[in-house]
C-alpha cells in the first residue's frame, strides 16, 4: 500500500465517486483534499489494483444497465467494506465528534431564495451546540430528531443518530451556516496523507 493507494482510498471516503473525477486533473479541487501527486496512468493503475485487492469497487454508472469492465471512466466507484476498514484503521476517525451536513436549494419564496439544511451528528449534544451558535439566526423553524439507524457515510452507519433540519430564506444567513459549519474543528480524523 503506497501513498497514492492510501490518497484514493482517501478521497472516496465519504462518498462514491464517477472515476473520471479521480482522474481529473483538477481532483484535489473537487474532493477538497491534497493533490495526488502522479500521473493519469499511475493512478489508473492503483485503482485497478485496489478493485483487484477487494478495496474499491464499481458501481454501474446511472444509465448503464451493468459495469463495464476494464473501462475506468464510465463507472462510479467507491469503498468496499474491506477498504472501509482500511480507511479507518488509517484514519482513526472518532465518529463521536463527526458531523454531517448536506444543504440544497429548493423552490423559492417571494425573493426567490430557500435553502434547507440536514446537520446530523451521532450525538444529541452535538448538535446543541450548532443549534446555540446559529439559533439566533434564524428567522424559520428547525427540527431536531433522533433517526435510527444513521449512515455517517455510504458505508458506515450506526443504530441512532440526531437530525437537525432548518430552512434559510436569505442568502446572508446561510453564508454564515456555512461559515460556522465549515469552522468546525476537522480533528475526528486524522489529516490526509501529502
Amino acid at each position: 500500500m503506497d501513498k497514492v493507494d492510501i490518497q484514493i482510498i482517501d478521497y472516496l471516503w465519504e462518498l462514491p465517486s464517477d472515476t473520471a473525477f479521480l482522474l481529473s486533473p483538477h481532483a484535489d479541487e473537487i474532493f477538497n483534499m491534497p493533490a495526488i501527486n502522479a500521473e493519469e496512468g499511475v493512478i489508473r493503475e492503483r485503482i485497478n489494483s485496489l478493485i483487484m485487492q477487494g478495496y474499491l469497487k464499481l458501481f454501474p454508472h446511472e444509465g448503464l444497465k451493468s459495469v463495464e469492465s476494464g473501462i475506468i471512466g464510465l463507472n462510479v466507484i467507491g469503498l468496499t467494506a474491506k477498504g472501509a476498514k482500511l480507511w479507518e484503521s488509517i484514519f482513526l476517525p472518532d465518529w463521536s465528534r463527526y458531523v454531517l451536513a448536506i444543504s440544497y436549494y429548493i423552490e423559492g419564496n417571494h425573493n426567490g431564495y430557500i435553502e434547507e439544511y440536514n446537520i446530523s451528528a451521532i450525538s444529541n449534544d452535538k448538535l446543541d451546540e450548532i443549534l446555540c451558535s446559529i439559533r439566533d439566526k434564524l428567522s424559520h423553524g428547525f427540527s431536531l430528531n433522533r433517526v435510527s439507524p444513521w449512515s455517517a457515510t455510504y458505508w458506515k452507519s450506526f443504530d441512532r443518530g440526531y437530525e437537525l433540519k432548518l430552512t434559510v430564506t436569505e442568502p446572508s444567513i446561510s453564508d454564515f451556516i456555512n461559515s460556522y459549519l465549515c469552522s468546525l474543528p476537522k480533528d475526528w480524523r486524522l489529516p490526509p496523507v501529502i
